[in-house]
């Protein structure tokens, strides 16, 4: 039969609220231990919230778990499957009438309890009697979604008012997950492909977003803890095509494996880079954020082709015309670091006629033309091996006047050598050359997040 797409999401959605509950108990714990003893009561809501949030993560697991034992055990009688329901919509309904009450706690309307327990005990009288009264089991679970959803009305208006008030990223990514938490429904109605991968998107942004915020710490929200967010949901959606695809054998596991983790470093790097340039406002900065961020996208655009999840020719082209717009960035940010004013715009003049070129083909197979592999060599050679010699050269320059951080240009230059070397033959994607980047773009981060230079001050002392 095989995972559903909404149940082999349910795997990391789980893991991730799980995870996320953790990260807002720490910083509560964190919080408290700044108060007097007679203000820390204050943080219970919190406590409870993330309580409520890992119940989340418990019924998103349980729902794995009924798919799993299907699957594994080969059990095919709905009815004996009809447990693993209930036990998701108790987790789920326990989670959303304890975060309900928490919020309450916050806004002084703690009466809506009389209204979260008549709900959650209606939601488990129709799981129990309908099959007893010879309702369908999809027509149950149809009625007994309405009173789960109510139950997430409740907290989802107010963090909403809470996030209105507070204005802080705590506060607005709770009021998320609570909308989003709810969109295990639409499993029921969406059709699969894109449509059902977008919605599994958005639910698993919201876990991510809760995680990173708390991590972080109360503040505004910025750029940088969305793009930390994506890079996790993304990679939660890369894992669970991994669960869909019912790999099996070890090599095309640690293949997807190695993609899902490439994609998640490269956001990564593009979120870290993005926050430096709202520090600094170096253009070069900027320019690398975009580079990681584009490049994360494109590579795992290559291995879904690869992998032939889009086998159609005209899909070639979005991870071809990021490549090339993603290594005219990585140019950019070389000629800009070095102040080369005179040739600053190059890599723009040898991206835009081959970007040009790709557009006219399409929507024919551009593999067909002859100038076609002579021009993306062209193109790479000049705007992806080129900064591989200005970033050395950088390197060179800040070593003689012993300036700091003059790691960051040499793990570039040589995270772009294992690039190319990891790009011959245009299979960057396989195995053993997914290894090759993924250790390229981990020693890229190892240079920008600045940990390289930190490590070798360590070894000096």
């Amino acid at each position: 039969m095989g995972y559903a797409p909404g149940e082999a999401s349910e795997l990391l959605m789980g893991i991730m609220e799980i995870a996320a509950s953790m990260m807002m108990h720490a910083y509560t714990r964190r919080k408290m231990r700044e108060l007097p003893p007679e203000e820390q009561s204050a943080g219970f809501p919190l406590f409870l919230t993330a309580g409520g949030i890992f119940l989340l993560g418990l019924g998103s697991l349980i729902t794995f778990v009924g798919a799993f034992v299907r699957e594994v055990f080969g059990i095919v009688d709905p009815y004996q499957l009809w447990t693993f329901n209930v036990l998701f919509y108790l987790f789920l309904s326990l989670g959303a009438l304890v975060m309900s009450y928490a919020s309450s706690i916050i806004v002084e309307k703690k009466k809506v309890i009389y209204v979260l327990v008549p709900l959650f005990i209606l939601i488990f009288l129709i799981l129990i009697t309908g099959p007893v009264m010879n309702l369908s089991l999809g027509l149950t679970e149809f009625i007994a979604s309405y009173p789960a959803r109510i139950l997430f009305v409740i907290p989802l208006v107010m963090w909403m008012y809470l996030a209105k008030q507070t204005r802080t990223s705590t506060s607005i990514s709770v009021a998320y997950l609570a909308l989003t938490v709810p969109t295990f429904t639409m499993f029921l109605y969406v059709p699969e492909g894109a449509p059902i991968m977008f919605v599994i998107f958005i639910r698993l942004f919201g876990p991510a977003f809760v995680g990173i915020n708390f991590y972080m710490g109360a503040r505004e929200v910025s750029g940088e803890m969305v793009l930390y967010a994506l890079s996790y949901a993304f990679t939660g959606l890369w894992m669970t095509f991994m669960v869909i695809s019912g790999v099996t054998g070890l090599e095309e596991a640690l293949r997807l494996v190695t993609v899902g983790l490439v994609g998640l470093i490269s956001f990564g790097s593009g979120a870290y880079t993005y926050a430096r340039w709202r520090e600094t406002k170096a253009p070069a900065t900027l320019s690398l954020s975009f580079f990681f961020n584009i490049s994360g996208i494109g590579f795992i655009l290559i291995a879904m082709r690869s992998l032939g999840v889009v086998p159609a020719v005209e899909f070639l082209y979005i991870p071809v015309i990021f490549g090339v717009v993603g290594s005219m960035f990585m140019g950019l940010s070389a000629f800009i670091a070095l102040d080369w004013r005179r040739v600053m715009l190059l890599p723009v003049l040898v991206a835009a006629p081959t970007i040009i070129m790709l557009l006219s083909w399409f929507p024919s197979d551009p593999r067909s033309y002859d100038l076609y592999r002579p021009m993306l060599m062209v193109t790479n050679i000049i705007n992806l091996t080129v900064p591989i010699f200005l970033y050395l050269y950088l390197w060179w320059k800040m070593k003689q006047v012993g300036r700091p951080n003059r790691m960051r240009p040499l793990s570039l230059s040589l995270s772009l050598i294992l690039t190319t070397a990891a790009n011959v033959g245009g299979r960057i994607s396989e195995l053993p050359f997914a290894y090759i980047e993924l250790l390229a773009i981990f020693i890229a981060w190892l240079g920008i997040t600045g940990r390289l230079d930190r490590w070798l001050s360590m070894g000096d002392k």
